[in-house]
């Protein structure tokens, strides 16, 4: 009995530590619809890292996209149009 305690403990941990997959926030250009209320995608690239979460992916749709980015200490990953293109 103790070691399926301590095989569901561990399965309870693993999925709260981020075992599971982060949300993908979109974000495209001012001129696409966007909303930075809704999310729909995201307007800007900031709106999108301060929601997210750790473990979150930032999808960038191509485009201009004025400003810069503020700093920030979450753990993140971010894929630009073209990202899965070698470029050759």
């Amino acid at each position: 009995m103790e070691r399926i305690a301590v095989r569901w403990f561990a399965f309870v941990v693993l999925s709260l530590t981020g075992f599971a997959r982060g949300a993908t926030l979109p974000v495209a250009p001012p001129s696409s619809g966007c909303s930075d209320t809704t999310g729909t995608p995201y307007c800007t690239i900031n709106k999108a890292i301060l929601v997210a979460a750790n473990g979150d992916t930032i999808q960038i749709a191509a485009g201009t996209y004025s400003g810069t980015i503020a700093a920030f200490s979450k753990s993140l990953t971010f894929i630009g149009a073209g990202s899965s293109t070698n470029g050759t």
